[in-house]
């Protein structure tokens, strides 16, 4: 099913339902976009009926007052079990349990707004009045233009009401829509994709891809092929969406904007394709093959497959035996994937090797990440090897192993050992590598801690390091370094130090 044309038929003009400013624009009844003056005014009680499938409109988004005024107040602390934040618009979005997404100001972190999912059939925060099974998650963000999309799953036994996807107003907070569904966001050109699960158990495996215009929640167009799975789809601003399909695993593309299928082939050689790059010329899919099931090394064959995004024309395709993690693309224009014994640098448009550099796979892959035109991995020719640590035998280093290569040419910029193990990559500044070491914990429910230091990418040496939550991603903007864990901390990238 392609675009509207097996959408249930249902009025489309905009009218005005109550005088709180709602309006609803519906293919079937089935979406709610409204307005709302009456910012931080309670809950309603109970749903208001406005048609199938519909919730009552609710909304908590409240303005807050940034204690201090616009003082610095680095570090952050973020509620428990948050999501790591959606950075965008001068904005910090966080989903965080129970329904809540908090908007922080990047340049000093005041809080700006707060939203919490409100309705029937929603609990309240820290309340389970509607049964211990019933839970809700920390949303989901994408931000498209001004509206921030949020997908909430309710982990509840019902299995027709699953979720909410809500749409906000990314300045405000204020609820402009909402539809009970859910599923995962993928921001698509100026649309929003909601890759809708199957909605009852008994269902055939059924996956809905849906797109929405992100600011009203009406639907422009949606896909499904009945007893197909979508498996994977690839965020784009361009004009075509890809997808990969199960059963069998095929690929195809549909048309960004109205939903049109432009292409659909089968996978080649009959493997499942994850896409993970894509250009208005080329588009980039992987996939992996464990060759012994039984060998504490794994084997795995890794597969770089090249498409034309137009036409879904075979362009090259690459395997490489005895891989490591996934493919990554440089601003370079080059694949770096680690194979057969070396780090293979390949031309996206054509396949061709540009250049190569030993990285022998003798006990597990090398950890590396490509930023700013350096890739940076971390040796593990000194670490235990996967059949020792299955054995439980041998001991870890205390130093780990750092290499630096010119993403463009390949050459060797920089070799050095540091302190602690294992130390991982986390980015650079172009200048400088990023590394974290994450330090043994005294009890069980201590939170984890680490050593994030800078360290000059040609010599090695350490010019600042400092202990902090631990961080599961880095931002380098300019001169500042940001880090996101249960915590947003903003620090100066030369020396160390706490912004503001």
């Amino acid at each position: 099913m392609v675009g509207n044309d097996n959408a249930p038929q249902g009025s489309t003009t905009r009218r005005a339902l109550l005088a709180g400013g709602i309006a609803a624009v519906a293919a079937g009844g089935a979406w709610l976009w409204f307005g709302r003056e009456d910012e931080g005014a309670p809950a309603p009680k109970g749903p208001k009926v406005l048609g199938p499938e519909l919730d009552a409109p609710s909304s908590s988004g409240k303005p807050a007052t940034p204690g201090g005024g616009t003082k610095p107040k680095w570090p952050v602390a973020l509620p428990a079990y948050a999501a790591e934040p959606l950075h965008v618009g001068g904005m910090l979005y966080c989903g965080a349990p129970d329904g809540m997404v908090l908007a922080l100001d990047d340049r000093h972190g005041a809080e700006r707004w707060r939203y919490t999912l409100r309705g029937a059939g929603i609990p309240s925060p820290g309340r389970t009045e509607l049964g211990p099974e019933v839970r809700v998650s920390s949303p989901e963000l994408v931000a498209v233009g001004p509206a921030l999309v949020c997908s909430i799953d309710l982990r509840s036994s019902n299995p027709t009401d699953n979720g909410r996807v809500v749409g906000l107003d990314a300045a405000t907070g204020k609820e402009r829509w909402r539809r009970s569904a859910a599923g995962k966001l993928i921001p698509a050109s100026k649309l929003c994709l909601l890759l809708e699960r199957p909605g009852t158990v008994d269902a055939p495996e059924r996956h809905v891809l849906r797109a929405v215009e992100p600011h009203t929640g009406r639907q422009v167009w949606e896909f499904s092929r009945t007893g197909r799975s979508i498996n994977e789809v690839h965020p784009h601003d361009g004009p075509v969406v890809l997808l990969a399909l199960l059963e069998p695993p095929a690929l195809c593309a549909l048309e960004a904007q109205s939903g049109a299928l432009v292409w659909n082939r089968a996978s080649p050689g009959g493997e499942r394709l994850r896409p993970f790059h894509q250009t208005p010329r080329i588009a980039l899919f992987t996939s992996e093959e464990l060759d012994d099931l039984n060998s504490p090394d794994g084997n795995t064959t890794v597969r770089v497959t090249c498409l034309n995004p137009s036409t879904g024309k075979l362009i090259w395709q690459r395997a490489l035996r005895h891989a490591g993690l996934p493919p990554l693309v440089s601003s370079d224009g080059l694949v770096h994937l680690q194979g057969e014994g070396r780090m293979h640098a390949l031309d996206t448009t054509t396949g061709a090797v540009r250049w190569t550099s030993p990285m022998p796979y003798e006990k597990s892959p090398w950890n590396f990440i490509v930023e700013r035109g350096l890739l940076i991995a971390r040796d593990p020719s000194n670490e235990r090897s996967r059949a020792q640590l299955a054995a439980g035998i041998g001991q870890d280093p205390k130093h780990s192993l750092i290499r630096v290569l010119a993403t463009a040419s390949g050459a060797a910029l920089g070799s050095f050992r540091v302190p602690g193990w294992p130390v991982n990559p986390l980015g650079s500044d172009g200048s400088r590598v990023f590394l974290r070491h994450d330090l043994p914990k005294d009890l069980p429910t201590d939170p984890v801690m680490s050593i994030v230091s800078a360290v000059d990418a040609r010599s090695g040496r350490t010019v600042w390091e400092k202990k902090t939550p631990r961080p599961s991603r880095i931002e380098v903007q300019g001169p500042v370094l940001r880090l996101y864990g249960t915590s947003i901390d903003l620090i100066d990238c030369l020396t160390g130090r706490a912004r503001g």
